[in-house]
């Protein structure tokens, strides 16, 4: 199969080519995916305002029970 220099060399382009090209269709794959993911977030969190995300601890201040109970 490799019984010359240029033998050698024409393998060892071709499957750096190869190794590139894998490369390369794995960040395309990579930067859609990314792409996809943040607009399915943003699909999502619309329904969602910032209140959500404060956390306010002083609901568990009196218990639940006591004034649905009365």
């Amino acid at each position: 199969m490799i019984e010359s220099v240029s033998d050698f060399m024409s393998v060892f382009t071709m499957a750096a080519f190869a190794a590139a090209g894998i490369y390369m269709f794995y960040l395309m794959n990579a930067k859609h995916y990314e792409e996809n993911m943040k607009y399915l977030e943003e699909r999502y969190y619309r329904f969602y305002d910032e209140s959500d995300n404060v956390i306010d601890d002083s609901v568990w201040d009196e218990p639940f029970y006591e004034e649905n109970n009365q």
